[in-house]
């Protein structure tokens, strides 16, 4: 990362808060050089997942080897997997966009080459309860009471420079989401 400045857009928010839709939306609706961030995992590949759509799929051993390499942004262990964001998932000629969790944030903050956007996509507990509970027919409750736990807990007195909160309460409220992450200069 040596003399670039990479432009990083970057959704973080608590499971169920429509950040993923979010995203998808802006990807979508608004025709731009944008590079969307896939970060790499150790989990295994779930039923519906496509290598390089969801995650990078790779081993344990390759994960740490890349950390070892210093080519991560960040990273976590997480349930006994892995997760992060490799340095060369960045484009320096697009606007990079992703999903990114606290501690993410927090180690995307030290790279100085990378100019950063921060985006909390908020929703109410019951909204994001039901966004949750309706995205599969058989939802794993205990995977979402366990999410929502995990949740309180990282989210605990989130408050970064330069970011900015969202509401996602209704399709309006994702609506003016995109509107407001689309309107910085960037675009």
């Amino acid at each position: 990362m040596k003399n670039k400045k990479y432009q990083l857009v970057a959704l973080i928010g608590k499971a169920g808060s429509g950040k993923d839709t979010i995203l998808k939306d802006v990807v979508k609706a608004y025709e731009l050089p944008m590079n969307i961030i896939v970060s790499y995992t150790t989990r295994p590949m779930r039923e519906g997942e496509t290598e390089g759509k969801e995650y990078h799929f790779i081993s344990e051993e390759k994960f740490k080897q890349m950390i070892n390499n210093n080519q991560m942004l960040e990273y976590v262990q997480f349930n006994n997997w892995w997760y992060g964001t490799a340095i060369s998932c960045l484009e320096d000629d697009k606007i990079n966009i992703g999903i990114f969790n606290p501690s993410g944030i927090r180690a995307l903050i030290k790279f100085q080459e990378i100019d950063l956007r921060i985006y909390y996509i908020h929703a109410s507990d019951k909204q994001r309860l039901l966004r949750q509970l309706n995205r599969e027919e058989y939802p794993d409750i205990k995977e979402i009471i366990r999410r929502y736990s995990a949740d309180e807990e990282d989210f605990k007195n989130i408050n970064f420079n330069n970011m900015q909160i969202l509401f996602n309460e209704t399709e309006r409220d994702r609506l003016k989401c995109c509107d407001i992450i689309t309107n910085y200069d960037w675009f």
